[in-house]
């Protein structure tokens, strides 16, 4: 009798692990997708990068929370006379403010028959899985930076309590607030009405700086001359004219950011006045094997946007 099994084909069994050689093409793979990670840069998201608000990594990684103090001087002098003994006190009132910091994460992996299938045909990982990870945490710390995440409690600079907010006179075309229905010298009034608040509300004590506000606004301010006899812009015009504005920048979530109304937002950009939060920065944590494939998780923690000096920033709505 024939052996049954003689002749008959090999069958391949696939290994569901690595060789040692699959093993040293990934790491060194792993090491230049990690660089590429790492220098990519997504310049849209200005709240993540930095654009806007001073990033913080002061709290330090493994911070669950951040407590900051503000203090206010009191006291009051007066004229004295020979000997008194009932000088008036100088003191400080002291505040303590806690923030808690929530971790932001994602993933990214490849299945065994990816690594080993590059291995053999000498071609490189694809380093998108993990761009497409690190870009996912980023636009949702754009997003806690611009408007917060109430379930977490984490404060955003368009929904944080306390800035003053400017109203705009409805004299535009229909009784309209946007520049759009507005002269030249409606929006430069309007714009100067802006930081004037600030100066006003503090007693010229915060002196800001940026502004941001939606691109059509933007283009319009820009694009429009101050007035029919003049070449330059309301943009341009403004900028010389404001001792206190240096920047305008155009930005897209200042558009719709409160209940579908444009605003702007002017404050002044230092760490001094505000900061976004990062103790945890961006990391690609050691991978691990889960049945046929190697996952890697991505972390960052954050704060959300924590304002020392609100009456420093304003905002107007409907712009």
């Amino acid at each position: 009798m024939k052996n049954k099994n003689h002749n008959q084909p090999s069958v391949y069994v696939p290994s569901n692990r690595l060789d040692d050689q699959d093993t040293i093409f990934f790491e060194r793979e792993l090491e230049h997708v990690k660089e590429q990670t790492y220098d990519v840069k997504f310049p849209r998201l200005k709240f993540a990068e930095g654009d806007l608000i001073p990033i913080s990594f002061e709290a330090g990684e493994g911070a669950r929370s951040i407590t900051y103090e503000t203090y206010t001087m009191l006291g009051i002098a007066k004229i004295i006379s020979d000997y008194a003994d009932d000088l008036p006190r100088g003191d400080v009132k002291g505040k303590e403010t806690t923030v808690q910091v929530r971790d932001l994460g994602s993933s990214f992996g490849w299945n065994i028959r990816e690594i080993k299938a590059a291995r053999r045909t000498g071609k490189a990982l694809e380093a998108r899985k993990s761009q497409a990870a690190r870009r996912a945490i980023f636009q949702l710390l754009d997003k806690i930076a611009a408007y917060g995440d109430e379930e977490s409690g984490l404060l955003g600079l368009l929904t944080h309590p306390n800035i003053t907010e400017v109203i705009l006179p409805a004299d535009g075309k229909d009784a309209s607030t946007t520049f759009k229905s507005k002269t030249p010298d409606q929006i430069l009034r309007d714009l100067n009405a802006i930081p004037t608040a600030i100066i006003d509300s503090t007693n010229g004590v915060e002196s800001p700086n940026t502004m941001l506000m939606p691109h059509a606004q933007f283009e319009q301010i820009a694009n429009t001359p101050r007035s029919i006899h003049s070449d330059v812009s309301i943009k341009e015009w403004f900028l010389r004219n404001n001792e206190h504005i240096k920047e305008i920048i155009p930005v897209v979530k200042m558009k719709g950011a409160d209940n579908g109304e444009d605003v702007i937002i002017c404050y002044e950009k230092n760490p001094q006045t505000m900061t976004l939060e990062i103790p945890d920065p961006f990391e690609i944590l050691p991978g691990e094997q889960r049945g046929l494939e190697m996952l890697f998780s991505v972390l960052m923690s954050t704060g959300g946007v924590v304002i020392y000096y609100p009456l420093s920033i304003a905002k107007a709505i409907g712009a």
